[in-house]
């Protein structure tokens, strides 16, 4: 092992740290296939936990010994004692690299390829001899470790050059020059007994894969009758209820079967979830109360399980409890609905553009295929876009960062998108944890690996297929339509629950009506995200002209342009919610202009017309002792002096950004909170800032001199906020 240190000092708790080279190799003739290893591509540096800074943390039963920098930081900004100690003891076992296995084998086939079969020295040039991706290793370049580097990425060929080099390739160059092994014969940055390629020569070695494989999907638009049966995992987190019936409605068919999870945190949804809505339709633009009272019919319906109180598991953006409710859910679904074929996931954000029969005709023709769309880029870029290297940590409804990690070596990574189309065979051996194919060891090394890590939903899956013997099962594709514009939808928002960046998809709008309708031809048939807050006229558009239902002929059509999203619930909610003062305070003008005394608030929902808030629809006990149950729609209108906008207004603003003169070209500007900048909305419809809020500036431009900027008011120390300029059409 070695020794180098380099000292550097933690401000806040005065530790010393140390990067040190964790791995070496035997002789070639000693080195089995389990000790090639994966490289760190920026060597970690690790503090020393000591007694005393135990002692000042007020932390125990944590061994002693190096740390990662980043479980320093993370300790500093946790809360609880809980949270603080496992994160101090899973850095120590990484660092330890005791945190999951060094080395998984892979069952897929490799037709033939060797793990680390040298194939030659080569001669290379400028259009280079493998040009898929390369990396240059400067204290950890083997041949070994580039061998696992390359096959963690799913390439067929590795190559070790000019010491430091590590290249990797699906395909060799079309006229390769063999050469002399001894052109091959600079030393290794990581291992002074081995060679590493020379000058512009490559020595070349099969990584024992032949790549990640792809089966093709069949599109047969007969007509007969399918027999396909669809287990629709809905996972919901939200408090939009009204829209996951309508979800349900459109999906429904007692033919197949519905898996049903609902948040721990979001509790309104749970209670308000139930198949009333695809029993007695009549009801479905009722008010929630009623699907309350209806929660006793989910024990008589066959075909719909929803996880019941105690089994319930509270996730968040990102964490790696979302892996936990997913795999927990292929074990229920394979227990109370054996005779599935798929397994298809669903949100309250995802809506069918394509009818549920034509979903049933495609996957009647593809049974045994699995849907899994991948990330399209290079391999390792997306893995470090994913964060796969870091080990993260989920405690105190949070993701936390606490150090750097090794890949597993001996099996091939992949990921990408979250939303799957999944087999019966494969959920069922992914239910019995890899028992059914004797694959245990992959999958348990796998599920402990993504324990730590980021976003595990969205490479777990992906890696375990593509290691398993079921590898040329899947097929790239989600039979998604997912709206993104990645220019918008990623950034460092996710920083609030997550020491990461991410992204998210945008909200379809009536625009994207064309576009949507374009997909009737092509096999997707869900499209992600809808919001009925934001647009729900594109969702009636959708149901009415591609899905082709008649939209609820008992109610009249004004419901169909309304939308009641609740915000308060007597029952479920806190009475220290910090809007509750508010709400109690409209209730009681509103008891005075009808004349009655105010009792008791029991629910409050924003109400929408056509897409816009139109105020809180507060529902109350009134009268006093003859005690009745009331609703009123109230607003908060404030009046203020009138204001002027000149240049002096944004002087600071001016000194720092060179822009154009601001007088005139303000038509509106307004304070608000809970502002998306990737869909240019604002969740705070009603503008009420609260304690604690974060304060956004957003204002109206002239088109003529429309334009989208984002400061930073530092100014003053008391109130700094953020400005946002919105970009509107008039």
């Amino acid at each position: 092992m070695g020794n180098n240190a380099v000292a550097v000092t933690a401000a806040a708790v005065g530790i010393v740290a140390f990067t040190v080279h964790l791995y070496f190799f035997p002789s070639e003739s000693e080195i089995e296939v389990s000790s090639f290893a994966v490289p760190f591509i920026n060597e970690p540096i690790y503090y020393n936990l000591t007694e005393e800074i135990l002692v000042r943390l007020e932390l125990e039963n944590v061994d002693l010994g190096l740390v990662g920098r980043d479980a320093v930081s993370a300790v500093q900004r946790a809360s609880s004692k809980a949270c603080k100690t496992e994160i101090l003891r899973s850095s120590r076992k990484a660092v330890d690299e005791n945190l999951h296995a060094n080395f998984l084998p892979s069952f897929c086939p490799s037709h033939g390829r060797k793990i680390g079969r040298f194939l030659g020295c080569f001669q290379d040039g400028r259009n280079r001899f493998l040009n898929d991706t390369h990396v240059v290793l400067k204290t950890e370049n083997t041949p070994k470790n580039c061998v696992s580097y390359c096959r963690l990425g799913g390439y067929v060929y590795a190559g070790v050059q000019y010491g430091t080099e590590c290249w990797c390739g699906t395909h060799l160059s079309n006229n390769p020059v063999p050469l002399e092994s001894s052109r091959c014969d600079m030393t290794c940055s990581g291992d002074p007994t081995s060679t590493c390629g020379g000058f512009y020569t490559i020595a070349v070695y099969e990584t024992g894969t032949n790549g990640i494989p792809f089966s093709d999907d069949i599109f047969d638009s007969r007509n007969e009758e399918s027999s396909t049966r669809v287990a629709f995992m809905l996972l919901f987190n939200g408090r939009n209820y009204r829209q996951a019936f309508r979800l349900l409605k459109n999906i429904y068919s007692p033919r197949h079967f519905y898996y049903l999870h609902i948040d721990e945190v979001g509790r309104l949804s749970f209670r308000g979830s139930s198949p009333f809505a695809l029993l007695y339709s009549d009801f479905f633009f009722q008010r929630a109360e009623l699907m309350f009272n209806a929660l006793k019919v989910l024990n008589g319906t066959r075909n719909i399980f929803v996880v019941p109180e105690g089994r319930r598991r509270s996730s968040i953006w990102g964490g790696a409890s979302l892996l936990t409710v997913v795999l927990e859910g292929f074990q229920v679904i394979c227990e109370v609905f054996p005779e599935f074929d798929f397994v298809l996931n669903l949100s309250e954000s995802d809506f069918p553009i394509r009818k549920l029969s034509d979903l049933e005709d495609y996957l009647s023709v593809n049974r045994g295929k699995n849907f899994l769309r991948s990330h399209g880029s290079q391999p390792h870029e997306f893995f470090n876009k994913q964060g796969l290297s870091y080990v993260f940590l989920e405690c105190e409804r949070r993701m936390w960062n606490i150090g750097k990690d090794r890949y597993i070596a001996g099996i091939t990574y992949d990921g990408g998108s979250d939303w799957f189309v999944l087999s019966s065979p494969f959920v069922k051996y992914v239910a019995s944890e890899g028992r059914v194919l004797g694959e245990e060891e992959l999958f348990t090394g796998l599920r402990q690996f993504f324990a730590y890590k980021l976003l595990p939903v969205e490479v777990f899956l992906h890696t375990l297929l593509a290691n398993s013997a079921l590898c040329a099962t899947r097929v790239n594709a989600h039979l998604r339509a997912i709206n993104w514009q990645r220019r918008k939808s990623c950034g460092c928002k996710s920083k609030k629950i997550v020491d990461w960046c991410g992204c998210s998809p945008s909200i379809y709008r009536q625009r994207d009506f064309e576009r949507i309708s374009y997909f009737s031809a092509k096999n997707v048939f869900f499209g992600r995200k809808f919001d009925p807050t934001v647009d729900l006229m594109i969702i009636n558009m959708v149901e009415r002209d591609i899905l082709e239902n008649s939209l609820d002929a008992s109610s009249d059509e004004t419901n169909m342009l309304t939308y009641w999203e609740n915000v308060y619930d007597a029952n479920i909610d806190e009475s220290k919610n910090s809007n509750l003062l508010l709400w109690k305070i409209l209730a009681r003008l509103s008891c005075g202009a009808l004349g009655t005394s105010f009792d008791k608030l029991l629910s409050v929902h924003n109400y929408y017309f056509k897409d816009f808030w139109m105020g809180y629809l507060l529902r109350m006990n009134v009268g006093g002792e003859e005690s009745k149950e009331i609703e009123a729609l109230a607003s908060l209108a404030t009046v203020v002096e009138d204001f002027t906008f000149t240049d002096r207004t944004f002087a600071d603003f001016r000194t720092r950004h060179q822009m154009c003169s601001f007088e005139n070209f303000i038509v509106e500007a307004f304070v608000t909170s809970d502002v998306e900048q990737k869909d240019g909305i604002w969740r705070n419809r009603p503008r009420d800032v609260t304690v604690g809020a974060d304060l956004w500036l957003v204002t109206q431009w002239d088109p003529s001199v429309a334009q989208s900027s984002l400061f930073q008011d530092n100014a003053t120390k008391s109130a700094i906020f953020s400005v946002f300029i919105v970009n509107w059409k008039g």
